[in-house]
């Protein structure tokens, strides 16, 4: 067969098998394709579904009330609120109120007459007493022990021997540092200063370690174990402080101010975590949320030593999910609750900045970390009166700047 034949029948055979090919592909679509579509109507029938529930929830009576004066926990308790009107047809109304004089607020629309009253809100569990002496905190009904909720929770959540709300998530002081700055975690406060005195770190910065030093709660992580609280005296904070451990803590830091430069004055905590982002401190000691504010390389531990001989202890905030007692939907109320920390508490740290309070919602990661920061810590007195313990031990700090 001549060249010129042969080039011919392959431009036949090739435009033929082009056809085949054609033909197959609109007669059967590549399965990757169809996968894609399925993918895309799933995703699009979901988003009808998300919005066909938000649309019956938002026009659904309202039967129950739940207040909440923190604003970074909105998009939680509306999702709660979602799921819970999902699985059970009773609709809730959230509202977010201003955190001034919040108890006042909750006290006034429950006593007046067509007050509109929440039957459950959220508050810190600092503010127990106050709120139980105003009658405002139910007891907690009888449940099953809850071996997923460590100690620091459940005493968060008692007053006197008596259970009064749900923990759903915690705040506290952790340590962390920039690993640009340290090969290798620091084993304690000194032990970094230590190593900067015979070595050059890797960046330059300006401070070796911050903290909001105008705050008592991030100076108490500093002297935690040297007190310890008891609120059995109503209305009344007994604080037992270690005088010999305070002096020593105290020659500590005074001597700390002498290689780092605090202003206290100026360096908020916002400024303090600023500071990290931009590599002009080292290390910091940050409250547990702050952790999701940060922008650089990091790790995150527990609260180091100060010495080989000084340890440090912060402070634990837990948000309580407390039932109002002036409402007469207590049991409704409770079943609710007990979903949001039962059904939803692994919702918490996916849509706030809070971690949660449940082990189990802290296995890996920063998450992790700052459980174990918590379980060390100690809860927040009740009392009343313990603003006055936080300005005296704020005062003597300062007294160091």
């Amino acid at each position: 067969m001549r060249k010129e034949d042969q080039r011919f029948f392959s431009v036949l055979i090739l435009l033929a098998f082009l056809l085949l090919l054609l033909f197959l592909a609109a007669k059967f679509p590549l399965a990757g394709t169809a996968v894609e579509e399925d993918s895309m109507e799933t995703e699009t029938a979901e988003s009808e579904d998300a919005d066909a529930l938000s649309d019956a929830y938002e026009k659904a009576e309202k039967t129950l009330t739940l207040w909440c004066a923190d604003p970074e926990m909105e998009a939680y308790l509306t999702q709660c609120a979602l799921d819970y009107y999902k699985e059970t047809g009773t609709a809730v109304r959230l509202e977010i109120q201003d955190p001034l004089n919040y108890a006042e607020q909750i006290y006034e629309e429950s006593i007046v007459e067509e007050g509109m009253l929440p039957d459950l809100y959220l508050a810190a569990d600092d503010e127990l007493e106050a709120l139980v002496l105003l009658g405002l905190a139910a007891e907690k009904p009888e449940e099953a022990e809850e071996a997923d909720l460590p100690e620091t929770a459940k005493k968060a959540a008692e007053l006197r021997g008596t259970s009064y709300g749900y923990p759903l998530y915690f705040n506290t002081p952790v340590f962390v540092y920039l690993t640009e700055a340290f090969e290798e975690q620091p084993a304690s406060i000194q032990g970094m200063l230590d190593f900067i005195s015979e070595n050059d770190l890797p960046i330059e910065v300006g401070n070796i370690v911050e903290w909001d030093a105008d705050d008592e709660y991030f100076d108490f992580a500093f002297v935690g174990d040297c007190f310890s609280f008891s609120d059995e005296e109503k209305g009344h904070l007994s604080v037992t402080r270690d005088d010999a451990l305070f002096e020593k803590k105290l020659a500590y830091l005074k001597e700390l101010t002498d290689s780092i430069t605090i202003d206290a004055e100026t360096v908020s905590e916002g400024a303090v975590v600023s500071h990290l982002n931009h590599a002009a401190t080292a290390s910091a000691v940050i409250d547990s949320d702050d952790l999701s504010q940060l922008s650089v390389p990091y790790a995150v531990l527990p609260l180091i030593p100060l010495d080989e001989t000084l340890s440090m202890r912060g402070a634990a905030v837990t948000g309580l999910l407390l039932l109002n007692g002036f409402s007469e939907q207590q049991e409704a109320a409770a079943e609710f609750a007990q979903f949001i920390a039962g059904q939803e508490r692994d919702k918490i740290h996916e849509l706030t900045p809070h971690f949660s309070v449940y082990a189990s919602e802290n296995t890996d990661g920063d998450a992790a970390v700052a459980f174990a920061a918590y379980e060390n810590a100690e809860p927040m007195p009740h009392s009343m009166d313990s603003d006055d313990f936080w300005k005296s031990l704020r005062s003597e700090i300062l007294k160091l700047f």
